[in-house]
């Protein structure tokens, strides 16, 4: 309370910050269930999913600064979309770099961490839709196995149906038009740049050069 001195607020963004700590609990849990069962999720499914899981943290500081700013409806809406939409393609990239980061493997116990978990990425998603040997993917993915053999041979039925392209092209694009619909309703300075700069960053970013990111 003595850190923020507009008490008024207080109320309203307490409320935020409980939604979205019951939403992160909700896609975390949503998460581990489908790694843990043979269910596979639609496209849409996941993205509702991540939403709820990795979206809420960016959303959740966009929601709360524009609440203790008074940002008008249309550019509140605007701006906790774009921080969602960080949060899902974070976490795309995030599942990318896991089955094709040698570099990032280096720090973990073993390239592809995901297909021993079992975990429904989009790319995985998408290659069981796609892939004719989605039976074999899932039942590598259902062993949760440490054999790095298996585990590349999950990662190349995954790479032969393009489901890595896949992925990289939907981060892109969330990104962008999140980017698109918000660029044009803010003021031309250095945030705005910033704000710029960190959509580029979250489409390109390299895994060699930021080996400090955490796997999420």
């Amino acid at each position: 309370y003595e850190l923020f001195p507009n008490q008024e607020k207080l109320p309203a963004l307490m409320k935020v910050y409980l939604d979205e700590m019951v939403n992160i609990h909700l896609g975390q849990n949503w998460d581990i269930c489908w790694h843990r069962s043979k269910y596979v999720p639609s496209e849409e499914e996941y993205f509702q999913m991540v939403a709820h899981k990795t979206g809420v943290l960016p959303r959740l500081g966009a929601t709360m600064a524009c609440v203790a700013l008074n940002v008008d409806v249309e550019l509140s809406n605007l701006l906790v979309k774009y921080g969602e939409s960080i949060g899902v393609a974070f976490q795309i990239q995030d599942d990318i770099i896991n089955i094709t980061g040698e570099e990032y493997a280096k720090g973990k116990a073993m390239l592809g961490e995901d297909i021993y978990e079992g975990k429904k990425t989009l790319m995985v998603v998408h290659s069981l839709k796609n892939s004719s040997k989605r039976g074999r993917l899932l039942d590598i993915l259902d062993m949760h196995t440490t054999n790095q053999d298996l585990i590349n041979e999950a990662i190349d039925i995954i790479k032969s149906s393009k489901s890595i392209d896949y992925a990289k092209t939907e981060a892109k694009k969330i990104i962008e038009e999140a980017w698109k619909l918000v660029e044009h309703k803010l003021p031309k300075n250095k945030g705005t740049q910033q704000l710029c700069e960190l959509s580029k960053f979250l489409i390109d970013r390299d895994i060699q050069k930021n080996l400090s990111l955490i796997h999420i």
